[in-house]
């Protein structure tokens, strides 16, 4: 098993820029559904508002990313909402648990840090069967927007059930 290691940008800017040339030298493995000027918005804003999970593998190489903001709450509650704007692991460490454990330890950082956010999304393009089968499992999928550039999904689980689906998971995996 490859141990992986987690790590939050927060000020780090070295950590940064593995953030965003990963997520940048993949762009075309995303395959968003949106033009490039929106994708780029949606990598950008963790490091404008928000913060960033890295997952190193053995060697030392960024092997994936969790990019993510806070939103107030339709009632206005500060941060009430954490929403993922960037999730992408390289193809050869999908199979193995560093997914569940970039999970767990986002979990452990909402629970630490922002113990105010009752909502969790993720985004994720409509024909992707595969997330749909995988945010599926620790998420309900809210709606289906259709956008001039496609259709996305928006999935939602409160901090408790990932929790506790990443707790399950880790145990076996």
């Amino acid at each position: 098993m490859t141990p992986f290691t987690y790590m939050l940008c927060g000020e780090d800017d070295a950590l940064w820029d593995d953030y965003f040339l990963l997520l940048m030298g993949r762009y075309a493995e995303l395959k968003l559904p949106y033009e490039f000027r929106v994708a780029f918005s949606f990598i950008g804003d963790p490091i404008i508002q928000g913060d960033a999970l890295l997952v190193r593998d053995a060697d030392g190489r960024t092997a994936g990313v969790l990019g993510f903001i806070f939103l107030d709450g339709e009632d206005g509650t500060p941060a009430a909402v954490c929403q993922a704007e960037a999730l992408y692991l390289r193809e050869e460490v999908r199979g193995s648990a560093a997914f569940f454990r970039l999970l767990q330890a986002f979990s452990a950082y909402l629970a630490e840090q922002a113990p105010g956010a009752g909502t969790i999304r993720f985004w994720s393009p409509a024909d992707r069967a595969d997330l749909r089968r995988l945010f599926g499992k620790f998420c309900r999928l809210v709606k289906t927007n259709d956008k001039s550039y496609g259709r996305i999904d928006l999935f939602e689980t409160s901090p408790a059930r990932l929790e506790q689906y990443t707790s399950r998971r880790a145990t076996t995996s």
